[in-house]
C-alpha cells in the first residue's frame, strides 16, 4: 500500500525465476551433505502449506517435522512460545 512495498514486492517476483531455478542446486546440497535439520510449519499456510513442509523431508529424510496445527506463515510471531523450547532442544542436541 505504499510505494516502497510496492517496490519490494515487485522485486521479490522479478527474482522468482532465478531463486527457483537455483532449487536443484540447494536440494542437490541437502541430499549430499544431510544437515541436521528441523522443520517447524504452520499448516495453516497458505502461502506454503502442509505438503510443502513434508517436501523437505524427501532430501532430508532424518529431519525433525513439527507441526503447529493452529499456526500459519508467521509461526515465530504468533507461536514463540511453543518454537522456542523447539528450536533450543534441537540446537542443544547438534551443538553439543
Amino acid at each position: 500500500d505504499t510505494p516502497v512495498r510496492r517496490a519490494i514486492s515487485v522485486g521479490l517476483m522479478e527474482k522468482l525465476k532465478a531463486n527457483l531455478d537455483w532449487f536443484p542446486r540447494y536440494q542437490g546440497y541437502l541430499r549430499k551433505q544431510r544437515p541436521p535439520a528441523m522443520i517447524l510449519w504452520g499448516p495453516k499456510d497458505e502461502y506454503m502449506p502442509e505438503p510443502a513442509a513434508r517436501a523437505y523431508l524427501r532430501d532430508l529424510p532424518e529431519a525433525e517435522l513439527h507441526l503447529l496445527n493452529d499456526a500459519g506463515h508467521w509461526l515465530l510471531e504468533t507461536h514463540f512460545e511453543v518454537a522456542l523450547p523447539l528450536v533450543r532442544r534441537f540446537l542443544g542436541g547438534v551443538l553439543h
